[in-house]
């Protein structure tokens, strides 16, 4: 009872808010006061659980941050490929829509892909959604680990813009003898005597080379993922129907 309803840990909770939440909470390991006392249990007690908590966070600040620019969504590239595709074969998407027909029978969609147009969008979303939810409780699909890649880039670009930005603040602060009485406690990084200006433009260069590293490689990423997304559904499908139709063999009757 305890198993089934208990939320497994899997490959996306690992890649796209584990790692990113650890990496930030080791990435201001150099503000925490130098005499602290650390044990290695605690520390990676601390990395562990913060981890999951700090990731939290920021899956959901990234999330945030994209719908207020106005990002590009998976549900608008699914759309846009099923009905137009670029990165597809027509042949594919035809197969995925016709597949996708038998299995969910959804309402108000055209019998033919190619009558598929603008005021089908809303369908299109729940559709989405359908295929999403299929392809992970089968959990062999490569989709899966596209969308755990996909969601690790931009949790990692948003922990590298916090962190660059916590180390920005502390050299204006340092600059400017702003930290002097608010900050009781000598740091690690406060130790090595790094200029104000080094740390500065060093926490700009982060900043810059997280988004030309994590950011713009999604669009790559996110052309993989919508591709296997299709094809998984496909196969699995095509999987699904030789295996309904495959006779079973009786098991061996004892004389």
């Amino acid at each position: 009872m305890l198993n089934a309803g208990t939320r497994r840990f899997d490959l996306y909770d690992f890649f796209s808010i584990f790692i990113p939440g650890a990496a930030v909470i080791l990435g201001l390991l150099p503000f925490y006061p130098k005499n602290m006392p650390t044990p290695t249990g605690a520390t990676v007690a601390i990395v562990i659980i913060g981890g999951f908590v700090v990731g939290r966070g920021i899956h959901a600040a990234a999330l945030w941050a994209e719908q207020q620019a106005g990002a590009v969504t998976h549900r608008q590239i699914f759309r846009a490929e099923l009905k137009d595709p670029s990165c597809l074969s027509p042949d594919l998407a035809r197969e995925f829509y016709d597949d996708c027909l038998d299995a969910f029978e959804p309402e108000n969609l055209p019998e033919k892909w190619e009558n598929l147009g603008s005021k089908h969008d809303d369908e299109l979303d729940a559709l989405y959604t359908l295929v999403r939810s299929y392809i992970h409780m089968d959990a062999r699909g490569r989709s899966r680990t596209f969308q755990a890649v996909l969601d690790f880039y931009r949790s990692i670009w948003v922990g590298s813009f916090v962190v660059a930005v916590v180390f920005m603040g502390y050299a204006l602060f340092s600059e400017l003898g702003a930290l002097n009485g608010i900050v009781e406690y000598q740091t690690y990084y406060g130790s090595l005597g790094v200029p104000s200006s080094i740390t500065f433009y060093g926490a700009v260069f982060i900043i810059g080379g997280a988004y030309g590293t994590f950011e713009r490689v999604r669009s790559d990423y996110r052309e993989f993922y919508i591709q296997y997304l299709f094809s998984d559904f496909v196969v699995l499908q095509a999987d699904r129907t030789h295996t309904s139709q495959t006779p079973q063999t009786p098991p061996p009757q004892n004389k």
